[in-house]
């Protein structure tokens, strides 16, 4: 891909997470290298999405060239581990930023704050 780009890390959310997941996927037909990799925030996560996004989430788990767990459970702030996880892993920030506060806004303020250049979409 242009600009040389194969490893794509989502944090699997209903939305946005789910579209990218989708339109990486699709690249990865021409361009084989290309990897998705999901970092969720804990086993169990999607279970409660809407039958839809469900399916098309359980799509990009079994496509994905690497599913990671930060956690076996639940607990207050495994969103905010996810989102700082992404950011660690990222050398570019691809977001949807409609509103703050968000998960979306937290992410890309963790982006800022390491440096990473964030892409408005």
């Amino acid at each position: 891909m242009e600009g040389g780009a194969r490893r794509f890390y989502s944090g699997g959310a209903e939305g946005f997470d789910l579209v990218c997941g989708k339109l990486v996927l699709l690249q990865q037909q021409r361009h084989r290298d290309i990897q998705l990799i999901l970092l969720l925030p804990y086993t169990g996560f999607g279970d409660r999405f809407d039958p839809q996004d469900r399916a098309e989430f359980q799509r990009q788990k079994r496509a994905a060239e690497e599913v990671v767990y930060l956690s076996s459970h639940y607990f207050p702030g495994c969103m905010a581990l996810r989102n700082r996880q992404l950011v660690e892993e990222a050398d570019l920030c691809i977001a949807y930023l409609a509103h703050a506060p968000s998960g979306t806004a937290q992410t890309v303020g963790f982006a800022r704050e390491k440096g990473i250049e964030v892409i408005y979409v």
